[in-house]
């Protein structure tokens, strides 16, 4: 199998395995919503809302990419580089924004903490390898957020572009953003610090299996 059939599966493997995780967050918020106490539930439905809008940017970037590194047109291959590049920045943008709540849930959460710090550490890096604050954020401003009334500029920024160096960023960035489920994974099995017995966890996904399948039953 060659390099570009891999990547192609690796990024098949992301959208069929989110889109499966994304029906299941739905149907959490759904029974989280009808059936808990507001004030108990109000953190962990937030967090669920967290899971669902990184979950719908993965998805998407790697629908992007995937379609990028089929593209055979010029046109396909610049539309799609310039898309990549936006989902990319708002993804960073997006985790910048809640980065203070994850950082309030990981206090009490010693494994949270640490792989909080790995994945800022990762990022800080990734952003200066790639230099988002500056190249990046100019595509996205100027040449699909906007589009700059400056055709020269326009042109000049889209023919910088390179598919491979872009297929690159946005495959280094899926694996690195991939780290944000092990802040969920910490989260979901921990209690304000209190690690959850092997059983307590199962009794809790019975629980849970037994308020979808109630849910399922009132469609």
């Amino acid at each position: 199998m060659g390099l570009i059939e891999k990547k192609l599966g690796y990024l098949i493997t992301i959208i069929e395995c989110t889109e499966d995780y994304l029906e299941s967050l739905i149907k959490l918020i759904e029974v989280s919503e009808a059936t808990r106490d507001r004030t108990f539930a109000h953190e962990f439905d937030n967090f669920l809302h967290l899971s669902y809008l990184h979950a719908t940017s993965v998805v998407e970037l790697a629908v992007i990419t995937k379609n990028l590194e089929s593209a055979i047109y010029i046109s396909e291959q610049r539309f799609f580089m310039k898309a990549t590049n936006l989902i990319v920045y708002e993804m960073i943008n997006t985790y910048n924004k809640y980065s203070i709540e994850y950082r309030r849930l990981s206090e009490n959460n010693p494994k949270m903490r640490t792989s909080l710090n790995e994945l800022n550490s990762k990022l800080k890096k990734f952003r200066k390898k790639f230099n988002i604050d500056n190249k990046v954020s100019r595509v996205r401003n100027k040449t699909i957020a906007h589009l700059d009334k400056d055709v020269k500029e326009y042109t000049s920024i889209v023919s910088s572009l390179n598919k491979k160096d872009t297929i690159s960023m946005a495959m280094e960035f899926l694996m690195i953003i991939s780290k944000v489920d092990d802040l969920f994974h910490h989260y979901y099995n921990t209690d304000k610090g209190k690690v959850y017995s092997p059983s307590e966890i199962e009794d809790s996904k019975k629980k849970l299996d037994q308020l979808l399948s109630i849910s399922r039953k009132r469609e």
